[in-house]
């Protein structure tokens, strides 16, 4: 079965992560670009993080994204490049390898 995996980059990933095929990533990052491996992760793209209010509405803070997601399609490796922070200049980039299996 498909997993649902949550991340923070620059406090606790490893340099390498093993995915299994259907894996949805949910990673914390204002925004991301793949350098290799397009064809094993796919970038859904940054996200907004939105909460329920009790008056029934989405709620969503302003300023930059929250969240980067990646769906693992297929076997193979892919390199992932994450931002951290910001606003430009400020953004820090942490790369990672994914293996998809």
């Amino acid at each position: 079965m498909a997993r649902v995996i949550e991340l923070r980059p620059a406090e606790e990933a490893p340099e390498s992560l093993t995915l299994r095929t259907g894996d949805l990533l949910m990673v914390w990052a204002t925004g991301g670009r793949i350098r290799s491996g397009t064809d094993s992760l796919e970038l859904l793209g940054p996200f907004l993080i939105g909460v329920l209010g009790i008056d029934g509405l989405v709620h969503t803070p302003e300023g930059p994204p929250g969240k980067v997601a990646l769906l693992a399609r297929r076997p193979g490796r892919a390199e992932i490049e994450f931002a951290l922070g910001g606003p430009w200049p400020a953004i820090r980039w942490v790369t990672m390898t994914f293996v998809v299996e």
